[in-house]
């Protein structure tokens, strides 16, 4: 059973009232947290490891209160194998059902009688298209949606995985694009970001991007011709390093492909002057102090003939 929030009709005058019907460490924590809101009107959820009264960690464990919600939608991700995923229109009943005359996948609402996700999404299934005959199923990711009303203007939530915590939660990676140049004296081409980018400003870096609703090689191609206004054939690119990163605690898993193009047309320009202001050619061993580190990495690993490297781990 959920404590009724501090504040509602019944607890701010009537405590116990709240914990009646509670286990003696979520009465624990009920009490603790009103104290606290009491005298400083907000509070702060702890993890474990910082929780310093020996008693209520031993409880928390036991009752194994992690502070995680537990999911309560399902979803399942269904394709045929050649490219095409299966989806249902949703009724068109708005302000009843969310996102109303919508496609969505199937799935739904985790009810008190599952006994777990893949049985609600078995029930969901057996609801919505009972002819359906699904094996093998398998976790692929985690999202965290909240209700508008939790996230007003300019309080929106992070939209960043956190890294993986050691447990089985699914974790995506992002990916990302770098052109690896070097000239007839082996000199590699490298870009002085702007001091105002959101990333590494004041710093040199691959001619790099995101990749978007493509592939990579095209995304490749698009950046290094949106960039620097050279043109690329993929045929000339090949794999030359790939660098797992973390940038820091809590941020999106990277994964950085580096490219090597063995021919192009053009010489480098700047084309975008609020992203980079110069480019330059610098020798492997004369790299400049203010480089991005897994560009680094990157540059020091592929002269030494190795396919793979990680940051930040």
């Amino acid at each position: 059973m959920t404590p009724v929030e501090p504040g509602s009709d019944n607890t701010a005058s009537d405590p116990k009232a709240a914990t009646d019907n509670i286990s003696d460490a979520e009465r624990e924590l009920y009490e603790g947290r009103l104290r606290y809101d009491q005298s400083y009107a907000r509070h702060e959820g702890l993890p474990h490891t910082e929780v310093t009264s020996p008693p209520l960690r031993a409880k928390l464990l036991q009752a194994r209160l992690d502070g995680r919600p537990d999911p309560v939608n399902v979803s399942a991700l269904i394709h045929d194998g050649q490219g095409r995923y299966l989806l249902h229109l949703r009724d068109h009943e708005p302000g009843v059902i969310w996102e109303s005359g919508a496609f969505a996948l199937l799935g739904g609402e985790r009810t008190h009688d599952d006994e777990s996700l893949e049985g609600t999404l078995l029930r969901e299934l057996s609801e919505d298209v009972p002819d359906l005959r699904l094996e093998d199923f398998t976790p692929y990711a985690v999202e965290d949606a909240r209700h508008a009303a939790e996230n007003p203007p300019g309080n929106e939530p992070a939209v960043v995985p956190a890294v993986w915590d050691g447990g089985d939660r699914v974790v995506l990676n992002g990916v990302g694009v770098h052109l690896h140049l070097e000239d007839d004296e082996g000199r590699v081409l490298l870009g002085l970001r702007h001091r105002d980018s959101k990333y590494a400003g004041d710093t040199w870096h691959y001619l790099a991007g995101r990749c978007e609703q493509e592939s990579a090689l095209n995304c490749l191609v698009r950046e290094a011709w949106e960039e620097a206004g050279l043109v690329i054939d993929p045929a000339d690119v090949e794999l030359a390093h790939v660098v797992h990163v973390v940038d820091a605690p809590g941020s999106l898993p990277l994964m950085q492909l580096v490219f090597r193009a063995r021919r192009w047309e053009g010489t480098p320009e700047v084309r975008e002057p609020d992203k980079c202001l110069t480019w330059q050619w610098w020798p492997p061993h004369e790299l400049p102090d203010r480089l991005v580190s897994y560009t680094r990495t990157a540059i020091s690993s592929i002269a030494e003939g190795h396919a793979f490297s990680q940051v930040g781990w």
